[in-house]
């Protein structure tokens, strides 16, 4: 057999792309397009200047490859200058602003100059972990260019990305080493834990600082029920991030208890109606970091910050908790707990009662009730669903199953917890939502008797709501899933997850808020899981812009492959503006994934007729079975 030569070289790959681009889009279209351009024309004149050449420029992507890293570094730096400077010039809300990623490595050249190999897939890995006007490099380009340029390099871990079977290092640069104090570097280098969590971490952070720039985290944004009443504001008075607290045990297997207990704090502050609290995912992207708290403050527009430690050893627990002002940096509040395991519960009541009042917020009518009603007094079932919560973040068949039995022993152990039927309920929903199901319709019934038995146990339960109103949707039954995520939200004001699932009901219901309810999730948590992508591309879509959807998309495909519903409103987007290759692409990944999906379900709870009809065509056309 005769074997085709390929032709293979080593190059040093820069890829950059716009960050927001579909706000900017949906907002100007002809501004965002002449922008592009000029910055376009820029970027090329400087890559050239190095010696470089643009390879691809489809959208608000561009790929170059250059000789050498060190000119790929220098020009991705000047880069980023100019375009700064050029940026100067625009409104704040028209700027336009890059992400770089870079990495040497073995590339394969098509006889029409177009590259691509591993060493441009983590190019573009690169790109996605770096900050807003930022660049990260691979720990192959570090090597080369450390000791011939006068720059920073901040290690942010051992990152595991798309289709690439081994961790890669990544580097952020910096300028000016001199203004960065206390920013590890190359010579200063501090492990993060190398735990599941810090993994999780590492996928929902990739690009996610896209709206922190756009929006004033200030700003009022206001939500309604399907009758018009309005919903919760968010507010403009105190706002707080509760970073995870430190796993001081000595032992990397207790690291779901220390999350667990940032995350039910998070929770219960997320209840109140006049503070505004930043959602787990984007403080969680702190994790292992020594950042400033005043950075972290200007980055995810809060006053204060809580921040802690855990050490558990048997039933014994000692937890340090302080309340930071990121204006001064100043500690306000600190308190160090020695208690019984047996006392957690009272513990982390007295530690959100105690930023309460330290921060003065009020509360509103029954928001006593609901942020001190506790759902369970038992340890071990306790310990049990903190461990379960976390083994579902893994997102696979294997582990939902060891997640459910915890759930339901957890559930043995205390009947009455209705936190643990929530969490339960959403075991089976995703069951039958990724196919794992051999009967999605018993999953999906199971998913809805968890949740009406939570209910029934504590009508406060906001994530009861949500759950409610995902799988009533799914069901066809738009008008109660659009009552029960208003409910959601309407309990949990600033809980970002209701917000972005009852966007998800009024996006099928076509209703024009889900855009605005889906932004408004996305101030509460800048730094998003990647299915939020899929939230904001299925908004746009489903509002009839296509094309604005279609980078939303993209992200989630490239952080969550196996995510079914990123393939199928990529699908319909692509067929919307008459990218029907693309299109079957996307189809052959929902059979993949799925082999007994089918048109029928991926679109029969759209409300508006036209659009249930159209895009149910779309897919059939693209190739999935009626």
């Amino acid at each position: 057999m005769v074997g085709t030569t390929v032709n293979r070289k080593l190059a040093a790959i820069l890829s950059a792309d716009v960050v927001g681009y579909s706000k900017l889009m949906a907002d100007d279209e002809a501004a965002t397009v002449t922008t592009i351009k000029q910055y376009r024309a820029v970027v090329g004149e400087i890559v050239d200047a190095h010696k470089g050449r643009i390879v691809n420029a489809p959208g608000d992507n561009i790929l170059a490859e250059f000789a050498s890293a060190v000119s790929a570094v220098q020009a991705a730096v000047e880069i980023q200058k100019s375009i700064d400077t050029r940026n100067v010039d625009l409104p704040e809300h028209r700027r336009m602003r890059f992400r770089i990623g870079i990495n040497l490595g073995d590339v394969i050249e098509e006889k029409d100059d177009t590259i691509y190999g591993d060493g441009v897939n983590i190019a573009a890995r690169m790109e996605a972990l770096a900050e807003v006007g930022g660049i990260c490099i691979s720990s192959k380009v570090l090597e080369e260019v450390e000791s011939k340029l006068d720059l920073g390099f901040e290690f942010t871990g051992e990152q595991k990305v798309k289709n690439i079977e081994k961790p890669v290092r990544v580097y952020r640069v910096r300028s000016d080493r001199d203004k960065s104090p206390g920013t590890p570097t190359r010579r200063g280098i501090r492990k993060p834990y190398l735990v599941i969590v810090t993994i999780l971490i590492a996928v929902i952070s990739i690009g996610l600082s896209v709206w922190q720039f756009e929006r004033d985290p200030s700003e009022d944004q206001t939500a309604a029920t399907s009758d018009g009443e309005p919903l919760s504001t968010l507010p403009t008075g105190p706002s707080i991030a509760v970073l995870p607290f430190d796993n001081m045990s000595g032992d990397p297997e207790q690291e779901y208890f220390s999350d667990g207990i940032t995350e039910d704090i998070i929770t219960d502050l997320s209840k109140l109606s006049h503070l505004k609290v930043i959602a787990r995912n984007s403080t969680f992207a702190y994790k292992g970091q020594h950042t400033d708290v005043r950075q972290i403050g200007q980055e995810l527009g809060v006053r204060y910050v809580l921040e802690g430690s855990v050490r558990k050893a048997g039933q014994q627990l000692r937890i340090n908790a302080q309340l930071i002002d990121t204006t001064s940096g100043n500690h306000l509040w600190a308190e160090r707990y020695d208690r019984s395991l047996d006392d957690i519960f009272e513990l982390q009541d007295e530690i959100t009662h105690s930023i309460v009042e330290e921060m003065d917020v009020k509360l509103a009518l029954g928001e006593q009730v609901r942020v001190w009603r506790r759902n369970t007094n038992n340890a071990q079932a306790y310990d049990l669903f903190l461990r379960a919560r976390e083994t579902l973040f893994k997102f696979n068949k294997e582990d939902h199953a060891v997640a459910r039995d915890m759930l339901l022993r957890a559930i043995e152990l205390d009947p009455d917890f209705g936190l643990a039927m929530v969490y339960l309920g959403w075991e089976h929903h995703q069951e039958a939502f990724l196919g794992w199901s051999e009967s999605r319709e018993a999953s999906f019934e199971l998913a809805m008797d968890y949740g009406r038995r939570a209910i029934a146990l504590d009508d406060t339960l906001g994530a009861a709501y949500s759950l409610l109103s995902l799988t009533k949707m799914l069901l066809g039954n738009l008008d109660g899933a659009i009552a029960d995520g208003a409910k959601a939200v309407s309990l949990t004001p600033n809980g970002a997850d209701a917000r972005a699932w009852f966007a998800i009901a009024l996006s099928w219901a076509t209703d024009p808020r889900a855009i605005e309810m889906a932004e408004s999730a996305l101030r509460l948590n800048p730094n998003p899981p990647p299915i939020y992508w899929n939230v904001i591309g299925t908004a746009y879509v489903l509002a009839g812009n296509a094309e604005a959807g279609i980078p939303a998309n993209e992200k989630c495909i490239s952080q969550i492959p196996n995510f079914i519903w990123c393939h199928v409103w990529q699908a319909v987007a692509y067929m919307e503006t008459g990218q029907e290759a693309l299109a079957q692409n996307e189809v052959a990944e929902i059979l993949r994934i799925n082999p007994s999906m089918s048109s029928e379900f991926l679109t029969g709870a759209i409300r508006d007729p036209d659009k249930r009809a159209r895009f149910h065509d779309h897919l059939v056309k693209a190739g999935l079975p009626k």
